[in-house]
């Protein structure tokens, strides 16, 4: 992005900054190919990596910071329907982050979080 461009074209580039980090976000693993084992190496594991639960939760978070807070729908749907809950939480700080602990935003937070609390 150069510094000459607008603001719409600012606002394009984080809506596609957005869309990429939300469709990483719900990422399914056993999408993902399994990593190649080269000659001489034993076979790796099925199982999918641990860290891929960490990096969908640092894009949960880099979706909240980019969206600047202000895409409760987004963290609403992680809160509902993400099977991670690193990457639950992780949405959850990011949300409260962003908004500067507003005691309002906090309190919507709250009242998301007793809702999963039931699952």
């Amino acid at each position: 992005m150069s510094r000459s461009s607008g603001p719409a074209e600012r606002e394009r580039i984080a809506e596609l900054l957005r869309a990429a980090l939300e469709r990483f976000v719900w990422l399914e693993a056993a999408s993902l190919p399994s990593p190649e084992v080269r000659e001489g190496e034993s076979g790796g594991s099925t199982r999918q990596p641990e860290p891929f639960g960490v990096l969908q939760a640092r894009a949960a978070e880099l979706l909240v910071w980019v969206s600047r807070g202000t895409r409760l729908d987004r963290v609403r749907r992680i809160l509902y329907e993400h099977p991670d809950i690193r990457v639950r939480v992780a949405a959850i700080d990011a949300c409260a982050d962003a908004t500067g602990d507003d005691p309002r935003m906090l309190g919507e937070l709250r009242e998301l979080a007793r809702v999963q609390a039931c699952w």
